[in-house]
């Protein structure tokens, strides 16, 4: 049976608190890294001395998804490796059970939106809902807040940014991108991922396809080869900021 999760109306209305967190300033420019989580002490100490160019993430988006999702956990946890799912709103009323899943398994979780939409074409309100939706959504069935949003299709541009930024949301974008979502064979996803990935970097996938899953169980034991390690979106984004601005 499908849980129904109700938002209730204040989270959405945005009141007074809100406008404390603006001024707050969590992102007040590009060299605060306040809208990023911190890393864990493990992933911290792991990754201490590994460069940048070393350090890849893998992302998934596009889930919950009703039958892959589960597939896409058991692979991870087979290679021992953290990802960051960023989840769409309608899906996670459809399938609040696996966000539990992905939560429980220690796997990152971001918003993906609600609807899917293409930012740039909604007002920054309708923006702002979108992802405050979302972030609701995700807190209601693990307990915590995500600011970490990946914007569809990539879109979104400073204004959104600045405006989004006022609230906490960072948005986070990719580095290698295989087009998994098409109509690819799994051994040619792999080997768009292998040869992207020279510098490391946010590697973007999709959940709803099994050739994602079996690049998957390819792409990692070749990475690690490779002397890569793998980290959640946040902890790359972290370090890509203090290597580019410095340590705050």
């Amino acid at each position: 049976m499908r849980t129904k999760i109700n938002i209730k109306k204040y989270d959405l209305i945005l009141p007074a608190a809100m406008c404390i967190i603006a001024g707050a300033a969590l992102f007040t420019s590009k060299e605060d890294l306040s809208s990023i989580p911190l890393v864990t002490e493990r992933e911290e100490t792991l990754t201490e001395h590994v460069p940048l160019s070393k350090l890849v993430s893998i992302t998934i988006d596009d889930g919950p998804h009703h039958y892959y999702t589960l597939k896409l956990i058991e692979m991870l946890k087979k290679h021992d490796v953290p990802a960051t799912f960023f989840l769409v709103g309608k899906q996670i009323e459809l399938y609040p059970e696996l966000v539990r899943e992905l939560h429980s398994n220690g796997f990152e979780i971001g918003g993906h939106t609600y609807s899917h939409r293409n930012l740039k074409t909604l007002t920054l309100d309708e923006v702002r809902t979108e992802l405050e939706t979302t972030r609701i959504l995700i807190r209601q069935l693990t307990n915590s807040d995500t600011y970490i949003f990946r914007p569809p299709g990539g879109q979104i541009n400073k204004e959104i940014e600045d405006f989004v930024g006022r609230d906490g949301y960072h948005p986070v974008l990719w580095q290698v991108l295989p087009r998994d979502h098409e109509n690819v064979k799994a051994d040619e996803i792999a080997k768009r991922v292998l040869d992207a990935s020279s510098k490391g970097g946010i590697i973007l996938l999709h959940s709803g396809k099994y050739q994602t899953i079996a690049a998957i169980d390819k792409i990692i034991p070749e990475l690690k080869l490779r002397g890569y390690r793998f980290v959640t979106a946040s902890a790359y984004e972290r370090r890509r900021h203090e290597q580019t601005f410095g340590r705050t």
